[in-house]
Parts: structure tokens; sequence; C-alpha cells
């Protein structure tokens, strides 16, 4: 099998979708060329913060303060962005009513599963938490208006002018403003003339209020409306905002069928809308995930679709994670990814359990954790080859990503096994050949994909395993990958 490994190096572009080729043989391998395919900065890394959800279960009113376990978890991820307000309840949120003395904020109302509330967790307290992770500020522009009403543009730009200049006031850095959130679909349905003349409109108001201000706009991720495709959505909006120079955001849901389905398919999709953002504006595209996460299986509508719930935090969440995240580390055009979502601990998608110890981190979390701290900035073109014996529908067991420090003198594997079977991996590096270097493995895994952080917080906790690869003559070595498993391999020589 060297021969079929090395077969993936020196290819060309990097391939996008990044998919895994199916292996027909009993070997799994991953080969590397010597390509710097993207630089890797902290802000790959990212939570979509949705402040309904965080101010409930996380963030201490009495003590006026976010959860020290939440505070101490999150600073394993410096450079990190924050998405604030978060998603949907960004289409009704008015900055002003989140500023000022606690006592007198309004209620408003944010959400149809509560009613009015105080925004506890306003601006301000966004940004001392930010200072409390080292984290970096994303802010998502109110295009709509309140809950259940939507406002004039004209009252949405100078309020959006206001808070721009609030923003820059304070020292609060943006790293890029969103403009509105699904506004394409569910109650909204804004057609791609509609979304953008209003996009256009409040960011130039914000621009004029903050000129170094850069924005992204929502690209469609289905094709959420009758009378057109999300091809032409995102191309029509790409041309139409192309004057603000955006970057581009798209949410993916994935591995839970149907409303998610495999990871491939997702990236299939984020590929063509690149190409319809550069067919619309003139320009490659420069993408965000700003929602991703694993898909609950079932229907909304079905009456016990909450069972499902639990594989969006579980093992099986953790797999499908960090699967997207290592195939977004070797995608041309991708910036960032902000896991869905930094919030409660009731609904889908906890980043944290609530349990009779405290706060515990989700098996998410750790995942993501594992491959934070294992992360190099200079990511080599990567070719992973896999048999499927997990039987995962989207075809393999394995994904792999390679990254380097400038210097050479370090390399980091990511790698995902969502087979319930530990496998030998053969890695091709022509770099290493003929040696043998010291590495570090820390691997997340567990017999059961099942298992869970739910109980306690100690089912599911990252080991840290001592190896030396030898890597032969052409550059191969043998790495093992646990059952059920998300590894990040540090190697030095």
């Amino acid at each position: 099998m060297a021969n079929a490994a090395h077969a993936f190096m020196g290819m060309g572009d990097a391939a996008c979708p990044p998919n895994v080729q199916v292996a027909p043989a009993a070997e799994y391998h991953v080969a590397v060329s010597d390509r710097v395919i993207k630089q890797l900065k902290p802000q790959f890394f990212g939570f979509s913060l949705e402040w309904v959800g965080f101010q409930e279960d996380l963030w201490d009113n009495q003590a006026q303060k976010v959860n020290p376990a939440v505070i101490s978890a999150l600073q394993a991820f410096p450079g990190a962005v924050y998405r604030y307000p978060g998603g949907t309840v960004a289409n009704y949120f008015d900055w002003r009513a989140s500023v000022g003395p606690q006592a007198s904020r309004p209620l408003r109302r944010a959400v149809d599963w509560k009613g009015p509330l105080a925004t506890r967790f306003g601006f301000n307290e966004y940004l001392n938490f930010l200072k409390a992770v080292g984290g970096q500020a994303w802010l998502v522009a109110n295009l709509y208006g309140d809950f259940g009403s939507e406002e004039p543009a004209t009252v949405l730009s100078s309020q959006a002018a206001q808070w721009a200049t609030a923003a820059r006031q304070a020292n609060a850095n943006v790293l890029r403003w969103e403009l509105g959130n699904e506004l394409d679909r569910g109650q909204y349905q804004w057609p791609p003339e509609r979304y953008s003349a209003r996009a256009l409109e409040i960011a130039r108001a914000i621009r004029s209020a903050d000129p170094a201000a850069r924005f992204v706009n929502l690209l469609e991720d289905y094709d959420a409306q009758r009378w057109t495709s999300a091809k032409s959505y995102n191309t029509e909006t790409s041309r139409a905002l192309a004057s603000l120079l955006p970057d581009q955001a798209l949410h993916l849901y994935y591995d839970g069928p149907p409303g998610g389905p495999p990871v491939p398919h997702r990236l299939k999709h984020l590929c063509a809308s690149a190409a319809a953002v550069q067919a619309g504006s003139g320009r490659p595209a420069t993408l965000w995930l700003t929602e991703h996460a694993r898909w609950p299986a079932g229907k909304t509508s079905d009456p016990d679709w909450k069972q499902n719930w639990g594989s969006t935090s579980n093992l099986e969440g953790a797999l499908s994670v960090a699967d997207m995240v290592i195939a977004l580390s070797q995608t041309p055009g991708v910036e960032g990814q902000f896991l869905h979502s930094l919030a409660g601990v009731g609904g889908p998608w906890p980043l944290f359990h609530r349990t009779g110890a405290g706060l515990k981190p989700s098996a998410v979390y750790w995942a993501l954790r594992v491959l934070r701290e294992g992360m190099l900035d200079q990511v080599l073109e990567t070719r992973t080859a896999s048999r499927n014996d997990s039987e995962y529908a989207g075809g393999y067991d394995i994904r792999a990503s390679l990254m380097s420090n400038a210097a050479r003198d370090k390399f980091a594997l990511w790698a995902v096994n969502r087979s319930g079977k530990a496998v030998q991996l053969k890695l091709a590096v022509r770099q290493l050949a003929g040696r043998t270097p010291s590495a570090r493995q820390v691997s997340l895994a567990d017999a059961n994909p099942n298992a869970n952080n739910a109980l306690n917080g100690q089912r599911l906790l990252p080991r840290a395993t001592a190896v030396t690869l030898h890597f032969d003559a052409s550059g191969e070595a043998w790495v093992s990958l646990p059952a059920n498993s998300v590894s990040a391999l540090s190697i030095d020589h």
C-alpha cells in the first residue's frame, strides 16, 4: 500500500470538498504533501453565544458574573470568537436595552418559549466575558426588528450605527458584523433582493460609525424558498452586496437524518456555495460557519424528537463535530467555524451539563479542546483513504488533517475514528522519512458511542499517551486510533 499512499502526493489545488476516499484494501492510510494549503488562526475556533439560554443557565445574576466553571473551561480556547447576541434572538435584539443599570433594563420578548425578560447578560457583560476568556467579538446586526413585528430600516440603521459607535468607544475590536440571521426561511421568507437591500442599508450605517467595520452576509444552506434555489439565492445576494466586500456565513447541521445529511453532503454544499459567491461577486468566497453542529435525528414535529437531543452532546455528537472541524481545516476559503451553541443546558447542543458536581463540559467540548490544544498554524495538503466498517452514511471510518509549524520541526495530526474498533493508520509524511520522532497522543474515546458526561462530567475525559513513531525510508509509520475516538498527535523531531 506504500505506492497507493504516495499516489496522493503532489496533487494540485486543495480539493473542495475534501472528501475521504474509499479504501478497497484492508489499510487505512493518510498521505501528506509538503504544500501549505491554508493558515489556521485562533479565530478558526468559535462559539455561537445565544444570550437567552446563556443568561438563564451560565450567568449568575446574583453575583453578576458568568459561572466560573464556564470561564475556566473556555480559557482553553485563546483567541476564539463568540457570536453575540446569537442566532434567531439577534433578529429581535435592541442593544440599548442591554446596557445601563441592571435594574432599569426593560423587559422584552426574545423567544417563543419564555415571556418578556430583561437582558442581564448584555453588551457590556459580553465584553467583560471576552476579556475573561481571551476571546474576540463578533456581533450580529438586527435586520428585522422586534419580536413579532418588523421595524423600518431607518430605525434599525440608526440603532446599528449607535451600537457600532458604542463598540468602537469600548475598544471592542469587533472582528466581523454579521448581517442578520436566517431571514431567508421560516416565518421571514425574505427573497434575495429584500435581504440584500436591508443588509446594504444597515451595513452602510455601521460603517459610517466605524469605517473599519467588516461584514459577513448569510448564505442559504438548502433550498429554503419555493421560488428560488440556494444557488440562485447565494449568487444574487453576493452580486448585490459586492460593494461591501463582505465575507460569507453558512449554517451547517449534519448526521441527523432527515434534517441533518452526512458530513460529505454538507461539505459539497459548502463548496457549491463558494462557487455561487464567486459567480455573483467576482471574488473568491471567504467562509465562516457561524453555526454548525450535529442535528438530532428525526423530524422536529415528531412527538418524541426531544429523545434524540442527547446525540448532539454525547460521544457520537463529538465524533460528528470533530469530523466536520477536521474537514474544514482542509477546505480552502474557510476562516472559522462556530459551534452551535454556547447557551443553556436544557435543550439540544449543550456545551455544559448541570450535574451534582456543578457545571461540567460535554463530550463535544472535550473533542474541540483536544483539537484546539493540538493545533499548529500551517495546514498541509492531506489525503485520507478509509474503509467503512462503521457503516457511517458518509462512507468512511476515519478522517485526518496534518499541520506543521513554519520551521517544519513540529507536526500535528488531527484524526477522528467513527469505527467501534481500534484501527491501525498508515501515516505517510515524506519529511519524516527515516526518522523516529517522539510524539504525544491525546484521545477522547469510549467503547460506547452513546457515552456522555451528563451524570457527573467524568465519563469522557481526554487521555494523553507518549508514543514513538518509526517512519521508514519512504516516510511511512503506523499510528493507532482508539475505537470511537477524536485524537490529536503532536510530533517533534
